[in-house]
């Protein structure tokens, strides 16, 4: 077998894995073709809007730059749409991981007194099962089956902690299996387990009140100070350019070079400027939401909520802005 097979085959185990700790239940093979058929329709409609490209090219030249342009068009919407799947997999693998986290410190409560009460571990496990554990529930009515059907309950339970990407569970079970291979008293240490888990919960939510302030500053910069100062300065650009390409300086020795603001030949255009502002707006938003994530809650895995909205908000006020001040500018160039 090839390189290139060998390492599609390690892409497929590595989305196979990825699928099973964010809770998907489909075969990787579908989306890996999917996104082939999908990036195939994308390069061809991609080469048809811009057929430009291809203008002065004829004959066989033509079709090696059509074949060319297509190719990097696919790697290119191959990469972008498995970047975007590889970003949603991770957000499900985060929510779920999130999920069990804040309910296992409730649940192994109960599972430390119910061995307490002199119930065997498996069977505490399993009465301490409650509808509003959610997904745990699900889960340790699968461990409880299959510990029926001739299975050791610590397999079973390894089994479980590998669907999750949970440190805090891993850890959980990890210690739980030592003290049944080593008959400590799990009582003690679930209950023990339980606190820690709840006490570090606590603590995160105090180190996020604590840096509510740099949420605030960030967010307020990159969503409302910096459409703002941009759609202010493009305005102004705009105007400038306007004012200076209704003037005649040609006849005036050293003054047509400093303001050449006729045709083309600025030093910045408004349409420059708005691609850059654009380009700028963008990686702000991008890299805010990446920062915001970071601070909130201590992994970059949840950004992926932020990135959408903090880009259409921040592009969003942009327009608005730029149109506010076209007629507010508009009215105050007819007064003059």
């Amino acid at each position: 077998m090839t390189k290139g097979g060998f390492f599609i085959i390690k892409v497929r185990q590595k989305l196979d894995a990825a699928f099973q700790k964010a809770g998907i239940k489909k075969d990787a093979n579908s989306y890996m073709k999917g996104i082939f058929v999908v990036s195939l329709v994308f390069s061809m409609l991609f080469l048809f809007l811009m057929k430009g490209i291809f203008e002065g090219f004829s004959g066989l030249s033509l079709f090696m730059a059509f074949i060319g342009y297509f190719i990097l068009a696919f790697i290119g919407f191959v990469l972008v749409f498995g970047v975007v799947l590889v970003g949603i997999i991770n957000f499900k693998i985060y929510q779920r991981r999130k999920g069990l986290e804040l309910i296992l410190s409730d649940y192994l409560q109960l599972v430390a007194a119910n061995v307490g009460a002199g119930m065997p571990i498996d069977q505490a496990m399993w009465y301490a099962v409650r509808d509003r554990f959610g997904i745990l529930s699900l889960e340790i009515q699968t461990v409880a089956k299959k510990v029926m059907s001739g299975t050791e309950l610590s397999d079973a339970l390894r089994e479980f902690s590998q669907k999750y990407d949970s440190d805090i569970l891993n850890q959980t079970i990890t210690l739980l299996i030592e003290s049944l291979e080593t008959g400590g008293e799990i009582a003690n240490l679930v209950a023990d387990v339980s606190w820690n888990i709840r006490e570090g919960q606590i603590m995160k939510k105090e180190v996020s009140a604590d840096v509510m302030s740099y949420i605030i500053f960030i967010s307020f910069a990159s969503l409302f100070a910096a459409p703002l100062l941009f759609a202010l300065s493009l305005k102004l650009i705009t105007i400038m350019s306007n004012v200076m390409g209704g003037i005649d300086l040609t006849g005036v020795a050293g003054v047509s070079s400093l303001f050449s603001f006729q045709g083309t030949e600025g030093l910045v255009s408004p349409r420059d400027f708005k691609i850059f502002t654009f380009v700028c707006l963008g990686s702000t938003s991008l890299f805010s939401s990446l920062i915001l994530s970071s601070i909130k809650t201590g992994s970059l895995k949840n950004s992926i909520k932020y990135v959408p909205l903090f880009v259409l908000i921040t592009y969003g006020l942009f327009i608005l802005i730029s149109a506010v001040l076209d007629i507010v500018f508009g009215s105050l160039i007819q007064i003059v």
